[in-house]
């Protein structure tokens, strides 16, 4: 999934970029659970490796996501200043601005997102990491 290649002009194809690069996200107790069974379940497994690879993919999400948003940012603001240069239709402009807007709205919600798997990483893996 290469981030730099969405058109970020189009804001469905945006979002549907950023949800499948929250996949592992909106999976972490799922996946923390099949990855460290309880200790009645557990068998000798390395459970400070297993935490600390779904913490490593965690972070390269993260990174990725991140970096799709700020790329889209920086194309967005690029594109509001070529229609003004090129005197576009108004509407066209608070078009670009409101996608815009909900570009940047994604960085909150990636607080959230972060917080969230931070946080379930933490309960599960803390004496690992």
């Amino acid at each position: 999934m290469d981030e730099k290649r969405v058109d970020c002009l189009d804001l469905l194809t945006f979002q549907d970029m950023l949800d499948k690069l929250r996949k592992i996200d909106d999976k972490i107790l799922f996946e923390l659970n099949t990855a460290l069974p309880s200790e009645s379940f557990s068998s000798n497994m390395d459970k400070g490796e297993k935490c600390r690879s779904i913490y490593k993919e965690l972070l390269t999400m993260r990174v990725k996501r991140m970096n799709l948003i700020q790329h889209c940012v920086d194309e967005n603001q690029t594109n509001i200043s070529r229609l003004r240069k090129e005197k576009s239709p108004i509407a066209d402009i608070r078009s670009a601005q409101n996608t815009l807007r909900v570009i940047r709205s994604e960085m909150d919600v990636e607080s959230i997102v972060n917080d969230r798997s931070e946080k379930a990483v933490h309960d599960r893996c803390r004496t690992f990491l």
